[in-house]
C-alpha cells in the first residue's frame, strides 16, 4: 500500500521561500457543503461574491472540475466546495451531505451568507477567550518590545494602558510606573530562559 505523507499539501513549495511569502495548497476536507446555483433567482437573496469572503483564498481543482475552497487562517476560515456551475453574482444555495453533522454545517452556511450580506461574521461562541496571564505575558513582551526600540517607559505605558489613564495617574512611584516595571522583569526572565516554563504543562 502506497502511504501518503504530503500531510494534505496538494501543492509542492520551495522550503527555502519565507513562510509569509510561501503558498502551499491544502486539501479541503473529503465531506464538506458545496455552493450551488439556486436556480431560482430571489431579490431578497445576496448573490454569491467569492470577494466578499475575508481572508486569503486557496481554491484548487476538485471532482469533476468543482473548485475547493479555503479561506482564512486557523478556526476562523471556511472550507468548501463550488459548484463548477456557480457564477459570479450567482444566486446559491447549500448542498449538506448526510455525512456532516447538522452543528458543523450551520456556521458554515451562517459565515457564508453573513459574509454575503457584506456582514461581519458571527463570533465563534466556542472561542477560547483570553485569560489574565496570557494578557500579561502580551503586555510584558510589548513592553520589552518598547524599550529594545529606544522607547520610554512613559511612552510605553501609554501603548500599553491608555493615553488618558497615563495622564491621570502616571507619577515616579505611582501605581502606573510599577506596574510597566513588573511586565518589563517579567519580559526579560521569559527572554532569558523562562519562555521554557510555557512549554510544561502547569499541573
Amino acid at each position: 500500500m502506497l502511504l501518503d505523507h504530503s500531510g494534505g499539501c496538494i501543492d509542492l513549495e520551495n522550503p527555502d521561500r519565507d513562510a509569509r511569502a510561501a503558498r502551499p495548497q491544502w486539501t479541503v476536507p473529503a465531506v464538506t457543503l458545496t455552493i450551488v446555483p439556486a436556480g431560482v433567482v430571489s431579490t431578497t437573496a445576496p448573490p454569491f461574491n467569492v470577494w466578499q469572503l475575508s481572508g486569503p483564498k486557496v481554491l484548487s481543482v476538485c471532482a469533476r472540475h468543482d473548485l475547493a475552497l479555503a479561506t482564512g487562517a486557523g478556526g476562523g476560515g471556511i472550507a468548501v466546495t463550488l459548484d463548477a456551475g456557480l457564477l459570479l453574482g450567482d444566486a446559491y444555495a447549500f448542498r449538506v451531505p448526510a455525512a456532516v453533522e447538522p452543528k458543523h454545517a450551520l456556521p458554515v452556511m451562517v459565515g457564508v451568507r453573513s459574509a454575503m450580506q457584506g456582514l461581519a461574521r458571527p463570533t465563534d461562541a466556542t472561542a477560547a477567550r483570553v485569560n489574565r496571564t496570557t494578557l500579561v505575558h502580551l503586555r510584558a513582551l510589548q513592553a520589552l518590545d518598547g524599550v529594545s526600540a529606544g522607547a520610554s517607559h512613559r511612552t510605553i505605558a501609554r501603548v500599553l494602558f491608555g493615553t488618558a489613564d497615563v495622564t491621570r495617574r502616571w507619577t515616579a512611584d505611582g501605581e502606573l510606573r510599577a506596574q510597566l516595571r513588573y511586565l518589563l522583569r517579567r519580559a526579560r526572565a521569559l527572554r532569558d530562559g523562562g519562555y521554557r516554563r510555557l512549554l510544561t504543562p502547569s499541573r
